[in-house]
């Protein structure tokens, strides 16, 4: 499985904001030079952390971001599935399947591999991921 860049941003954006819990706001500049992404994908994928409730902001001269403690509770897989939106492993429709019509034998296995992938990460939260890192790959 192969995330999209989205959700690695949003993801390194997490951690990013995870690990300065209870610190000062992390601001939009600060991420962008950290992260080494483009401003503009990075406001997008603030605005989804800020609507699916895992990221607060606050105005100001002191403004930036924070970590809602909320998130820090989110399973991995569920942070994931949510980030990715519902999509197949293969796309049927480009080129044309001739097995779409007939049923598919690489549905059902490949949807069950999906659910077991998300069901692993799970079993770790944000708030565990960033408390206990793991060696490099």
């Amino acid at each position: 499985m192969h995330l999209k860049r989205y959700t690695d941003l949003s993801l390194r954006v997490l951690l990013y904001l995870g690990s300065y819990q209870g610190a000062e706001a992390v601001t939009v500049p600060h991420l962008v030079e950290h992260l080494g992404c483009s401003y503009n994908h990075l406001n997008k994928v603030m605005a989804f952390l800020r609507h699916q409730g895992w990221v607060t902001a606050t105005r100001g001269r002191k403004g930036g971001f924070f970590i809602a403690p909320e998130a820090l509770k989110v399973g991995l897989g569920t942070l994931i599935e949510t980030i990715e939106g519902e999509c197949s492993l293969i796309n049927c429709d480009k080129p044309a399947c001739p097995f779409k019509e007939k049923g598919c034998p690489l549905i059902g296995p490949l949807a069950q591999a999906r659910r077991s992938f998300y069901d692993t990460l799970n079993q770790k939260t944000l708030g565990q991921a960033l408390s206990q890192p793991t060696q490099k790959p």
